[in-house]
């Protein structure tokens, strides 16, 4: 077994720990608001999407609240921010990266949940032992990485894998029964009204409430064969755009 202590100790010794990565960060607070703030306590609000409307780098959202009060937040390049849907197989190919915490079973890894990272921001390829939590499995192990191959197992043909590249290495994952796909983007542009939001922040002064993160899913699962089709014809329109003004 993968999670026999000699084999553990052996994969860890061997890979370096490195933590999966945090698109965006927390906004920065100034000295003023942060000492104003600093007896308030952290609050989450959960609420619908009405609208996004970009500034520059900052955005606001508008959001119909679970008190059904229509409130605005702000949010920068430095807000904590995922925007998640629900996807199709058709994610996990060739390219993209995906993260996952799969289980360890017969010197193999089966993986039930895959989260698919895209846009911007900095990943990091990750293998090491998941740590001990409550209804985690002691033979689970944190993995993220580019997915650089995706076949159907020669010895088990009911089950396709994924190889992942994380670092120098190739670590093929076993795409267990029943798995889900979740897609992850970093960009608010694609939040869409009606979907779920929950904001966490912390109130300040004059009404103002400064928010740290922000969640936001999509009501509607995407399909990878549009989603990619549409993705690869908004590129080719910047692309021409680009070389129309170079003229």
């Amino acid at each position: 077994m993968l999670q026999s202590s000699s084999t553990s100790k052996s994969i860890v010794r061997q890979t370096p720990l490195l933590l999966v990565p945090v698109i965006l960060t927390f906004i920065v607070i100034n000295p003023q608001i942060a000492a104003a703030q600093k007896g308030a306590k952290a609050t989450t609000i959960t609420g619908k999407l009405v609208s996004v409307t970009k500034k520059g780098r900052t955005a606001v959202l508008t959001v119909e609240t679970a008190d059904k009060e229509t409130k605005e937040f702000q949010i920068t390049a430095r807000t904590k921010l995922a925007v998640t849907a629900k996807g199709d197989t058709g994610f996990l190919t060739k390219g993209q990266f995906v993260s996952a915490m799969p289980v360890a079973t017969n010197m193999k890894l089966f993986g039930k949940k895959f989260t698919v990272h895209i846009g911007p921001g900095k990943k990091q390829g990750v293998f090491a032992k998941a740590p001990k939590q409550v209804g985690v499995s002691t033979a689970a192990w944190n993995v993220a990485g580019q997915i650089i191959g995706r076949t159907t197992d020669k010895d088990y043909p009911d089950y396709e894998v994924i190889t992942l590249r994380i670092g120098r290495r190739t670590v093929p994952v076993f795409l267990d029964k029943g798995y889900t796909v979740t897609v992850l983007f970093a960009d608010v542009s694609l939040a869409e009204p009606g979907s779920n939001v929950t904001i966490e922040g912390r109130p300040g002064t004059r009404n103002r409430f400064t928010v740290s993160s922000v969640k936001v899913e999509l009501s509607k699962p995407l399909k990878a064969e549009e989603f990619f089709a549409a993705d690869k014809s908004s590129k080719k329109k910047r692309g021409t755009t680009k070389t129309t003004k170079d003229k």
